[in-house]
């Protein structure tokens, strides 16, 4: 992929692909990944195509995994990503490996819908990029839904951007664009789909291809996701007017509701809270060194400084 601060032009999106790919991204994710592989190779199209499995350095048998399906299906191939962490970085190494000339990514904890990659298919027909249905009812416990805040990947309506964990896109405009961005470690199909529809980009949304999302259960696995999404889209955010005031309105209802800690159904909901704080407070403290730093360096390098008058 190329840089994405040097895109070129978007090429015409195509009207039937003639060939598809499908990227998969994983890390330590064995425990799920052969069951959402055995669903992708049910799947059938009248055109080529192939899973591209992008293993960004796992080490808790997911390559004995990706072997046992490759040996079941000629389509599964896996590829190496372990050089950069980061599932972006991920995701444009099996890009870049795959053959088809569109490329349907889905995420390796969760699980698609019977028919999901023909409907991405047909949807991506006249549209650089397409996003799919999120669904987080079917394979997640109502313990765990209640738990916390229903979260923005839940697509119950047309998305203003597409998943990376359901999304299509023609492989060429992916390169035009530079490809996943891998500073970013959440969000970055947020910001993908931004740059996408900056530079003109048409986008689907397919209703009927649906992948019914994972809900982290683990306390410090919600902890960990909620603070790096907060912190990433904090510091995208250009206006951070009221910043303070929404991190002590935050900073209140977790005191107030610091008691329900004792409660495995709520305790979630509160460690989703306390990552969003801590996330942005900690993007909003960067900014603000960062900020320092410049103007620091600015000052020491002005040809006059120091001189007298």
């Amino acid at each position: 992929m190329t840089d994405p601060a040097i895109a070129r032009p978007l090429p015409a999106p195509g009207d039937q692909a003639p060939s598809v790919t499908v990227v998969v991204p994983v890390r330590n994710g064995a425990a799920t990944l052969d069951a959402q592989l055995r669903l992708l190779e049910a799947e059938s199209l009248s055109v080529p195509w192939t899973i591209v499995v992008a293993d960004n350095g796992s080490t808790d048998g997911t390559e004995a995994v990706i072997a046992a399906a490759a040996r079941r299906s000629p389509r599964v191939q896996r590829v190496d990503a372990a050089d950069r962490p980061g599932p972006a970085h991920a995701r444009n190494v099996g890009a870049g490996a795959a053959t088809g000339a569109l490329l349907c990514f889905c995420d390796a904890d969760d699980e698609i819908e019977p028919g999901w990659l023909g409907y991405l298919v047909d949807a991506a027909a006249g549209h650089h990029f397409v996003a799919g249905r999120l669904d987080i009812d079917t394979i997640n416990t109502e313990a765990t839904r209640r738990s916390r805040p229903r979260p923005r990947p839940a697509f119950d309506t047309a998305p203003p951007f597409a998943p990376s964990g359901n999304l299509a896109i023609w492989a060429d405009v992916l390169d035009a664009v530079g490809g996943f961005d891998e500073t970013l470690r959440a969000d970055e199909d947020v910001e993908l789909s931004e740059r996408l529809l900056a530079a003109g980009a048409r986008m689907a949304w397919a209703r009927d291809a649906v992948v019914h999302y994972r809900l982290r259960e683990s306390g410090w696995a919600v902890l960990r996701q909620s603070h790096r999404a907060a912190w990433f889209a904090t510091l995208r955010r250009d206006d951070t007017t009221g910043a303070l005031a929404e991190a002590a309105r935050r900073a209140g209802w977790l005191l107030v509701r610091l008691p329900t800690l004792a409660l495995p159904d709520r305790r979630t909901r509160w460690l989703h809270q306390l990552g969003v704080l801590t996330g942005a407070l900690g993007a909003e403290i960067h900014r603000a060194v960062r900020t320092i730093a410049r103007r620091w360096r600015a000052r020491s390098d002005h040809p006059t400084r120091g001189a007298r008058p």
